[in-house]
């Protein structure tokens, strides 16, 4: 279940996160990008038994907020999930994803954007995550210009709204 939610990112209802995109309904999504201590990201490849996008690159961890569940607490759990650590986040940001999928899925979503620094390395789940790496995010961006392919349509269009907006960050 994923919570609906207005342009103004206030609570309309709650549906089955297939039906919310299947239907193209607007609902709230973390995300975490999490850099180590030299600026570099973790980024996560999904796990081949996902349904949706499995084995390609996206951020360091991202989930639906469940009904109920902060977006913040949402990152957390996705973090300590799929990753098996936590950390706290130093900055927060508000963005709306409109993105469809190479599943042909369409995400629209009010998106909570969470960065945090941890030197941690990650006990992987391998039902969420098959790999991991720490990549400069200016590598990242220069592999997306010949290797789109490799990431979630979803990464693509969060990762350069980041890089956008925290660029002493994402270099």
């Amino acid at each position: 279940m994923v919570i609906l939610v207005n342009d103004a990112n206030v609570q309309t209802g709650i549906i089955k996160k297939t039906e919310a995109h299947k239907e193209s309904l607007l609902h709230r999504s973390s995300a975490v990008f999490i850099f180590n201590s030299l600026g570099k990201l973790m980024i996560q490849q999904r796990s081949m038994y996902k349904t949706t996008s499995p084995g390609l690159w996206s951020t360091t961890c991202q989930t639906h907020p469940r009904p109920g569940e902060t977006a913040l607490a949402a990152a957390h759990r996705s973090l300590n999930e799929d990753l098996g650590f936590d950390c706290s986040f130093h900055n927060f940001t508000l963005c709306k994803i409109d993105a469809l999928t190479e599943d042909n899925i369409f995400e629209k979503e009010i998106n909570h954007m969470y960065i945090g620094i941890s030197n941690q390395l990650p006990k992987i789940n391998p039902r969420e995550v098959n790999s991991y790496k720490l990549i400069t995010p200016s590598e990242i961006k220069e592999d997306i210009t010949f290797h789109p392919e490799k990431y979630t349509d979803w990464f693509k269009v969060v990762f350069n709204k980041a890089f956008r907006m925290y660029p002493t960050l994402f270099r």
